[in-house]
């Protein structure tokens, strides 16, 4: 939500807090109250309340996990947005592109050692459901790096080495885990089921949109040795997410990809 955007007030991190108000000003805030957003810069806000006649309540600073929508949903700051919108875009271009094939076709490789259309769908979902119990953890409030996370050395260098492997096609990397490896065949209902999953990691993310994500530390659940910021993380998701959409568009591109009047007389 940007400016002229209606908030409510759902909590006070600081009740009684000092703030700095304009000529009319009669009280302090209070949760429940409704607001218009007069100003954003990054992880705050200005927002002010008025009555009837039009007159300002108050005016008053919030940070972002203090207000939600009228439909209930958390105040994000633009790097949750952008994340968010990213993932977004992901499933739409899957429906665009892969919505229409057949059985056949998501399940066409273009060798022995290749991924079908619905492989890379399924790898993707796998991967990710990989880091749900980390959600889990970081939306119960209580979650704290461990000493590793804390302390370690390679955090930075291994967010950087993640980012930079997913986003260049050209490097080849082998599943880490048995655990995300696709099966043979995938059902016809997989680009369903991957948009909904995508829907389900926004939720999720936006769920900890208060985290500290520069802070906040996660551990690889593939190579316990991998620590990286929560906010690497996210860009590890996004760009590991293009990566094999784009790998599903060139399986569509490769010679002998099955048409649709091919499949539909096999």
């Amino acid at each position: 939500m940007d400016e002229l955007s209606t908030v409510r007030v759902v909590k006070l991190n600081i009740p009684d807090r000092h703030f700095d108000g304009t000529e009319g000003v009669k009280r302090r805030p209070k949760i429940g109250d409704t607001g218009t957003i007069v100003h954003r810069a990054g992880e705050l806000c200005i927002v002010e309340s008025v009555d009837a006649a039009g007159l300002t309540v108050w005016l008053a600073d919030f940070a972002l996990d203090e207000l939600e929508d009228g439909y209930g949903r958390k105040v994000m700051d633009e790097r949750i947005t952008s994340i968010v919108a990213d993932m977004n875009t992901v499933a739409e271009d899957a429906r665009a592109t892969f919505g229409t094939l057949n059985d056949d076709q998501l399940n066409w490789k273009p060798g022995e050692k290749s991924w079908s259309v619905g492989q890379c769908l399924d790898h993707l979902i796998k991967t990710n459901e990989q880091f749900y119990p980390e959600f889990a953890k970081l939306a119960s409030g209580n979650r704290k790096n461990s000493f590793i996370e804390n302390y370690s050395p390679l955090t930075g260098w291994a967010g950087r080495f993640l980012i930079n492997a997913v986003s260049e096609d050209s490097k080849k990397a082998k599943a880490p885990s048995k655990a995300i490896v696709p099966p043979s065949d995938i059902g016809a209902g997989i680009v369903d089921a991957f948009c909904e999953h995508i829907s389900e990691v926004n939720k999720k993310i936006e769920a900890v949109a208060v985290a500290d994500r520069k802070k906040t530390v996660v551990t690889s659940p593939f190579l316990a040795v991998f620590t990286y910021t929560l906010d690497d993380a996210y860009t590890v998701l996004v760009e590991h997410s293009k990566r094999h959409i784009r790998q599903a568009k060139r399986v569509m591109e490769a010679e002998g990809f099955p048409s649709t009047a091919e499949s539909a007389n096999a």
